[in-house]
């Protein structure tokens, strides 16, 4: 993938060109409201049947819901823990990372510091996917421990971790090996907490992509952002001047992208998130 990048913020999941023409008019707000429900119900009777991405897409618009542009599909976060979790035990690591952001919103602190530290095991040791994630993994740590009593309840966290990893290794392991995110630790670092944290300006973003023959940018799809939506519009225009290798013979393609940012040089982000939240 070529185009402008900034250093500080990375693609971290290799697009893939596949059939996500069904999601786009999903979220074209010129087709009618019933065909966009039932291509929603499709995506999730697929996700009900056990494929992961699907799982991870429902989970992720029921997770924003209206808050992104022209979804026809409601809040509900108690089914966007379900798809979630489903994707997560199943290798899917930025659902990872959503669950302990659910959580945290929801005030499930214990759970939402699993899930942190689960995120944070399966990414320590992913090379430049680590070092991507290396301001929002602080950051989320952070702004749990403000809530919860990390010190008391550590060896739970260790407990449920190892816990989690014992069950589940073998699914993640094989999701993780399919969509070649990280490989996986063959042991247990726990990350300790520091308490000195900066404001949420880190965090990834779900794109929707399509390329046009040349290889350019057509259009381009938010779908959900972690942790808000607010810092996830800024990288928008970064995601437009990407490109892929032009194909003649496919005059449209779309990709899903994962998109990182991080708080060392993206002051549009710092100028989002005060606008957003004073």
């Amino acid at each position: 993938m070529t185009g402008s990048m900034p250093s500080r913020h990375r693609a971290i999941a290799t697009p893939r060109i596949t059939d996500y023409a069904p999601l786009v008019r999903m979220l074209d707000s010129s087709i009618p409201l019933a065909e966009r429900e039932a291509l929603f119900e499709q995506m999730r009777a697929k996700a009900d049947a056990g494929d992961t991405a699907s799982q991870y897409l429902v989970g992720s618009l029921y997770r924003e819901g209206d808050r992104v542009a022209d979804s026809p599909v409601p809040v509900d976060l108690n089914k966007a823990q379900l798809y979630l979790s489903n994707a997560a035990t199943h290798g899917h690591l930025y659902a990872m990372a959503k669950m302990s952001e659910l959580s945290l919103q929801t005030d499930h602190l214990q759970s939402a510091m699993d899930w942190a530290q689960i995120f944070a095991y399966y990414v320590q040791r992913g090379g430049a996917q680590s070092e991507a994630f290396t301001s929002y993994t602080r950051e989320l740590l952070g702004r749990i421990s403000a809530k919860h009593d990390y010190q008391k309840q550590n060896q739970l966290t260790l407990s449920d971790l190892n816990a989690f990893i014992g069950e589940h290794s073998a699914d993640i392991r094989a999701g993780l090996a399919v969509n070649r995110q990280i490989a996986v630790l063959p042991h247990n670092p726990f990350l300790e907490v520091n308490h000195h944290y900066a404001k949420p300006v880190s965090g990834f973003a779900d794109f929707i992509i399509a390329f046009k023959s040349d290889g350019t940018v057509e259009s381009v799809w938010l779908l959900d952002g972690t942790p808000t939506l607010s810092l996830a519009n800024t990288l928008k225009a970064s995601v437009e001047k990407l490109a892929v290798a032009p194909d003649p013979d496919r005059p449209r393609r779309y990709a899903w992208l994962a998109y990182s940012y991080d708080d060392v040089e993206c002051p549009q982000c710092v100028l989002e998130y005060k606008r957003t939240n004073h």
